[in-house]
């Protein structure tokens, strides 16, 4: 087991531009997969057993610059891609994609809003203060059972206004719909050809616009949902208004 932790981290050494940078990476990662509470940085200096005196110098790895998250995802992508359990549909990667909700204590933290509650669950308040995340997933398959490994996940609402501040990401000012479906298509671009698997909360206009934007691109990403109860099945229309009204009083005119 050490041994493959080894290779799977060493393959995010050349995201760095800083050695040092790279190290604090691999105790960082070390720290989440053995902590045993959820309390942030300080949760990686307890269960690694590490001086108080560097709580400061884990905070400043958050920010450095000597690396940025594409660079580590577009890696995480191509160490996922080499996986041989990766489940295929009709040749095709399988993707999951959902949104959850977390609570925060914090009200004046970036990204923090008022959400609602969808659960219907007494115990939970209808509205409370939180994050909005999205994720994406590969589905794997390993003696006919299937799992989902986590590809990709952020906070997707609530970050219109820091999106303005410098060096602020544009998309993070897209609707919550829109980031899921830019996100899958980045995963795409690495992985290939992929199927997206949502509920049909996703499905709306402007989901399946991005969608049109972007399958040209590159790597096509289709969505498989179920369809909304108001959702309404036609046909486009004829782009001359005026041969649909010939047709039609021809339709209805009686034969001689």
């Amino acid at each position: 087991m050490l041994k493959f932790i080894e290779e799977r981290l060493s393959a995010f050494k050349t995201c760095f531009s800083r050695s040092a940078t790279y190290h604090w990476f691999v105790v960082v990662i070390i720290g989440l997969m053995t902590r045993t509470d959820f309390l942030g940085v300080t949760s990686i200096i307890r269960c690694l057993f590490l001086n108080a005196g560097r709580y400061e110098s884990l905070i400043h790895f958050f920010r450095s610059d000597s690396c940025t998250t594409k660079k580590l995802k577009e890696t995480w992508y191509r160490l996922v891609r080499q996986d041989n359990r990766l489940y295929k549909l009709n040749g095709r990667n399988l993707l999951i994609g959902d949104g959850t909700k977390q609570s925060k204590e914090g009200r004046y933290m970036p990204g923090v809003k008022k959400l609602h509650q969808e659960s219907e669950n007494s115990a939970k308040p209808e509205y409370f203060f939180g994050h909005m995340f999205g994720g994406i997933g590969a589905v794997i398959c390993q003696n006919s059972n299937f799992f989902c490994i986590p590809l990709d996940i952020s906070i997707q609402d609530g970050l219109k206004e820091t999106s303005s501040w410098m060096q602020g990401d544009e998309s993070n000012a897209s609707s919550h719909v829109v980031q899921m479906i830019r996100n899958s298509y980045g995963v795409a671009s690495t992985l290939g050809s992929s199927y997206l698997v949502l509920d049909r909360y996703f499905l709306s206009v402007p989901a399946l616009t991005e969608l049109d934007q972007l399958n040209p691109l590159g790597p096509s990403v289709d969505i498989i949902t179920r369809a909304k109860n108001s959702c309404t099945a036609y046909h486009m229309p004829n782009a001359n208004p005026l041969h649909n009204v010939d047709a039609q009083e021809k339709k209805e005119r009686p034969s001689s």
